[in-house]
């Protein structure tokens, strides 16, 4: 079982060294968003899937990114709190700035921008310190409440209250768990033997 997340080389170079295994390719966000999946992945790949609905084409299927269990409710959270990251390719401090001051929020920003110095925290680290925030500004430019970004699932997961670019604020969404992937591999593994 091979499953390759949206590079297509990397399809090609599974079916040249592996012809018979099946093989699970992935399409995320910029990947496809706005794109028609080309032919050549159709025919190569054994099952095609899109990590966000907005993503849905005919003969593909949705499965959501699978969020860590790391990343859960540690009851640190500070209430008043709300973290935001600076991330490419849009900006949007402005308007994390003007939530914030409107909510009375403690905003904490984690720049990845190279304009200002970048500000990260280690991934061993990030459960415990998203789960500490009230909220998560998951401001990407597309977010909605069928499109989040791996860190809106993350802050979801860990308890946090996510605002999307559509302004709505959400506490719960459908998440892929690593078992629904692992079933899916099991029926395509088990199709082939047949």
């Amino acid at each position: 079982m091979i499953h390759v997340r949206a590079w297509h080389k990397g399809l090609i170079l599974a079916r040249i060294f592996a012809p018979r295994t099946p093989v699970v390719f992935q399409y995320h966000g910029t990947d496809i968003r706005g794109k028609t999946i080309p032919r050549f992945v159709r025919r190569l790949a054994t099952k095609i899937l899109v990590s966000t609905k907005d993503l849905l084409q005919d003969g593909v299927e949705y499965y959501g990114r699978p969020i860590s269990p790391n990343f859960r409710d540690f009851g640190n959270r500070k209430l008043g709190t709300a973290l935001y990251m600076r991330t490419p390719p849009f900006d949007k401090e402005k308007e994390a700035l003007e939530f914030s001051r409107k909510r009375g929020l403690e905003l904490t920003i984690l720049n990845r921008l190279p304009d200002r110095p970048l500000k990260f925290i280690p991934y061993k680290d990030f459960p415990e310190y998203l789960s500490s925030f009230e909220f998560y500004l998951d401001l990407k430019g597309l977010t909605t409440p069928d499109v989040l970004s791996k860190s809106g699932l993350q802050a979801i997961a860990s308890g946090c209250k996510v605002l999307v670019d559509t302004g709505e604020i959400l506490d719960d969404t459908e998440q892929t768990s690593a078992d629904e992937y692992i079933t899916l591999y099991e029926k395509l593994i088990n199709r082939r033997k047949e």
